[in-house]
């Protein structure tokens, strides 16, 4: 379960910071 919880955090991640890296 703990496991699900890191992917989502990460998949939220990845989208938030991939528009800001490419500013």
């Amino acid at each position: 379960m703990r496991e699900k919880q890191k992917g989502a955090i990460v998949g939220n991640l990845v989208p938030v910071m991939e528009p800001i890296r490419g500013d």
